[in-house]
Formats: C-alpha cells, sequence, structure tokens
C-alpha cells in the first residue's frame, strides 16, 4: 500500500494483495502526473489536464513551451519569487492562474 500512495499520492483500501499488484502495474505503465507538474499546470490554468498520464503532461508541456519559450521563463520568474526550493511541496502552493501577472511582468521588459 505505500507503494501505491506513493506513486499514486492516494491509499486505498479494502483492496486485496491480488488486486494491489494489478494496481502497481498500472502506476507503473501509466504513471500520473508528478506533483511538480501540478504545480505547472495549475500555474498555467489548465487543470483539465490533471488526470493525464505523466508521460502525457509531459508531452504537453514540452509543446506548449515549445510554442513560446518566454512561458519558460515566467514560470521560473514565479518561482524565484515565490521562494521555490526545488522540493516536491503540496502542489496548491502555486495559485491557479498565476501565470497571467507573471506574464505582464515579462512583457514590460
Amino acid at each position: 500500500m505505500d507503494l501505491i500512495e506513493h506513486l499514486s499520492g492516494r491509499r486505498p483500501t479494502g483492496i486485496s494483495k491480488r488486486e494491489a499488484s494489478g494496481m502497481i502495474e498500472r502506476l507503473f505503465e501509466n504513471p500520473p502526473v508528478s506533483k511538480r507538474q501540478l504545480m505547472f499546470l495549475r500555474f498555467w490554468n489548465r487543470m483539465d489536464l490533471a488526470n493525464r498520464t505523466k508521460r502525457e503532461v509531459c508531452e504537453w508541456m514540452d509543446n506548449f513551451i515549445q510554442e513560446y519559450h518566454a512561458r519558460w521563463l515566467v514560470w521560473d520568474l514565479f518561482k524565484t519569487e515565490s521562494g521555490d526550493d526545488v522540493s516536491q511541496r503540496d502542489p496548491s502552493f502555486v495559485p491557479i492562474d498565476a501565470a497571467e501577472k507573471h506574464l505582464e511582468k515579462i512583457h514590460r521588459k
């Protein structure tokens, strides 16, 4: 159960060892988004992607940044200003749609 909680962020109750084993296999095949990815999704107000797999969100992030590289600069600015210590803290630390305010700062420079 500890591994399931670590991989998914949830601790299932009342499941058999066989069900837990199957759940672990599925989580390794299609891991859920990481806390850091969830922070990025919150920042850009893309919570509609939060239930996708880690790989799917990674692909979206790559494309999103390649379309407009300043987006990565805005994310870095937010992390610096908020005192981000690169820990995997609670994603709710990042306000939803915080990017809008930080985009304005980049465009004024």
